[in-house]
């Protein structure tokens, strides 16, 4: 019985996550393209086809371009390269290759002190916070996991 809670408590998680990741992909990709189309026409134009004002056209280009896609790379986090393979943007082998070679911030080295067992928090940019935060959400299963684990660089 516990086993089908914990499958149950699993599937709601991996829904809620791939749900959030097609709304926030969808936002960036959305951004992306109002600050492409808007180097080609008045952004008063793309207002008024989007039915909103041309102030907010400008502060989505801006903050587009702010958060652009670095060149050469498919998603701004490791996370993101997450979600848009569980959306099916990516190959498993292009998300293998992406995750094994993203440069991750360092982890915390281990506090071994008798007092303080308490684990540091992960930093945002960390292997543990993007890639095993992606598996914990359902968005990569163990086997993909397992396969970024073992195309890390040693």
């Amino acid at each position: 019985m516990e086993v089908v809670a914990v499958v149950a408590d699993q599937q709601w998680q991996t829904r809620l996550a791939l749900a959030s990741a097609r709304r926030e992909v969808a936002e960036l990709d959305f951004a992306a393209v109002v600050a492409d189309v808007v180097d080609e026409v008045p952004q008063v134009k793309v207002a008024a086809l989007l039915r909103t004002n041309q102030s907010k056209v400008s502060r989505l280009a801006a903050t587009a371009r702010q958060q652009a896609v670095p060149p050469g790379q498919v998603a701004r986090t490791a996370y993101e390269v997450a979600q848009r393979y569980a959306l099916g943007e990516l190959t498993r082998e292009r998300m293998v290759e992406v995750l094994s070679s993203w440069a991750y911030e360092p982890s915390p080295a281990m506090n071994l002190r008798e007092w303080d067992l308490a684990p540091a928090p992960e930093p945002a940019g960390s292997f543990e916070a993007t890639v095993g935060r992606a598996h914990d959400e359902g968005l990569l299963s163990g086997e993909d996991y397992d396969a970024v684990l073992d195309a890390l660089p040693e």
